[in-house]
């Protein structure tokens, strides 16, 4: 598939893709994003993409602003109907890119909580592989709740992540 840049940059968009099981569907196409839900297990999975700050990099930006970013009350999270109550970003680390992807990448941690409809709150965690292409960041965000994610969805979002490929 592919995703389109930011305005003014030289390339109009990047090639993105990633795997994950045949059972996710998709959801939210109204919004012009990518969003995939498990219906068995609520393991949620986005795909997002934000300008980075003028003079920063996807090295250089503090670990803060993917939090700030991917919550913000106008990105596609919240806007897709997603309450955030408070979030934290547990941890940040450059890796390596494969062959033929951008070549910046980085890999960050979160801890989350979500205002269900009913105002009860359920606690998540999550895994982001970014890339940085044209002076934006391409985000995978793969998420599942706390309490199911030490047994096999931190393994399920963490090979999500890794898949995620953002070709120039």
């Amino acid at each position: 598939d592919e995703l389109t840049t930011p305005k003014g940059s030289k390339n109009p968009s990047v090639r993105v893709h990633f795997e994950f099981p045949s059972q996710w569907s998709q959801i939210d196409k109204a919004l012009g994003g990518i969003t995939l839900v498990d219906g068995n297990t609520g393991l949620k999975c986005y795909v997002l993409r934000a300008s980075l700050p003028e003079g920063e990099t996807l090295a250089s930006v503090p670990k803060a602003w993917f939090g700030e970013t991917i919550f913000d009350e106008k990105g596609a999270i919240v806007r897709g109907g997603t309450g955030i109550d408070t979030f934290k970003v547990t941890s940040s680390k450059m890796i390596d890119s494969p062959p033929g992807a951008a070549p910046s990448r980085r890999r960050i941690g979160l801890k989350y909580t979500v205002v269900t409809g009913n105002q009860k709150t359920v606690d998540r965690r999550a895994v982001v592989d970014a890339y940085e292409a044209g002076g934006a960041a391409f985000m995978l965000l793969a998420s599942a709740t706390s309490t199911k994610w030490e047994s096999a969805e931190k393994e399920r979002c963490e090979r999500t992540a890794e898949s995620f490929f953002i070709g120039l």
